[in-house]
């Protein structure tokens, strides 16, 4: 879809503008107000491709708190995403920790509903390995962020073996 969808849209944000700082924040705005999920997945990974590539230095705090809002994304992938965008500004986004955080206990709360369902259902899956069969990396990037960030003292979910980084 990538290159078709966004050709029939026009310019994305991030193409349009040479400011960094504006184009993460018009396209933050923009990953918010749509509706169809796949396009706001697009949106975020170019956004995310947009700051790997970027000169941080240019970027003020503002964008890292756009970045940020996207971490209370019902969207998995698009958590994921923000998460791994804000590793990227390393300490510069340290105030983002407790947001990170959140976005891990978000995570976590829906495991354990799941498991719970799976178990109401006769199901008890096996521990962590089960885990490590979920289709997300959002825990990961997640972990990762707040490694690179500089989290000193990381939730358990991090350390232990399977989203762990340390």
């Amino acid at each position: 879809m990538s290159a078709g969808f966004f050709a029939a849209c026009g310019q994305t944000p991030l193409e349009q503008q040479s400011d960094l700082t504006a184009a993460i924040h018009d396209s933050v705005q923009i990953i918010e107000a749509t509706d169809l999920d796949i396009a706001r997945e697009e949106l975020v990974i170019l956004l995310l491709a947009t700051i790997r590539d970027g000169d941080l230095s240019q970027v003020d705090n503002s964008a890292i708190d756009d970045i940020a809002r996207l971490l209370n994304d019902d969207n998995d992938p698009i958590r994921g995403q923000a998460a791994a965008a804000l590793g990227y500004f390393g300490p510069r986004a340290a105030h983002t920790i407790p947001a990170l955080r959140d976005a891990l206990a978000h995570f976590e709360k829906d495991l354990a509903d799941e498991r719970e369902l799976l178990r109401q259902s006769g199901e008890v899956p096996e521990f962590p390995g089960w885990l490590a069969n979920l289709e997300t990396q959002s825990p990961g990037e997640i972990c990762r962020a707040l490694m690179l960030i500089g989290d000193t003292a990381p939730p358990e979910l991090c350390q232990n073996g399977i989203y762990g980084t340390r």
